[in-house]
C-alpha cells in the first residue's frame, strides 16, 4: 500500500514538472492584430496584443507578458486609446492621414525586439 502512494507521488511530480516546462512556460512571444490595416477616418482602431507561446506552439494558459510599446514612426498618424503594457495590449486609432505606423514592442522573453508595420490606407473609395 505504501508503495503505492510512492509511485502515485513520483508519477504526479513527474506529470507536474513536464506540464511546467512544456505547457505554462513561455517559449516565444507572438504579436496578434485585430485587423490588418487602419483607414484614415479618425474612427478606424486596431488593437495589438502580446501572445505567450508554450513549446507546443499554442497560447501558454495563465500567462501574459508585459510588453513595452515604442511608436517609431508614424506618430502623427495614430493615437494611443489604450496602453496597458503589463497585459502586453494597445490600442491604436487612426487620425484624418495616411501613411504607414512602426511600431517596436520590447519584452523579457524575446532575443530581439519585433517590429510591427501598420498601414494608415485613405478612407477615399
Amino acid at each position: 500500500m505504501k508503495t503505492q502512494y510512492i509511485i502515485a507521488l513520483i508519477v504526479l511530480l513527474i506529470v507536474s514538472y513536464f506540464l511546467k516546462q512544456y505547457v505554462f512556460n513561455i517559449y516565444e512571444v507572438t504579436f496578434s492584430l485585430s485587423q490588418k490595416a487602419l483607414y484614415a477616418d479618425g474612427e478606424s482602431t486596431i488593437r495589438i496584443e502580446a501572445v505567450p507561446v508554450n513549446a507546443f506552439g499554442f497560447r501558454a494558459p495563465l500567462r501574459k507578458v508585459a510588453v513595452v510599446f515604442d511608436i517609431i514612426e508614424g506618430k502623427d498618424l495614430v493615437e494611443v486609446l489604450d496602453s496597458n503594457l503589463p497585459d502586453g495590449v494597445i490600442v491604436l486609432k487612426a487620425r484624418s492621414s495616411s501613411g504607414k505606423v512602426v511600431l517596436r514592442a520590447r519584452s523579457e522573453f524575446q532575443l530581439l525586439p519585433a517590429i510591427i508595420e501598420i498601414p494608415v490606407l485613405s478612407s477615399l473609395a
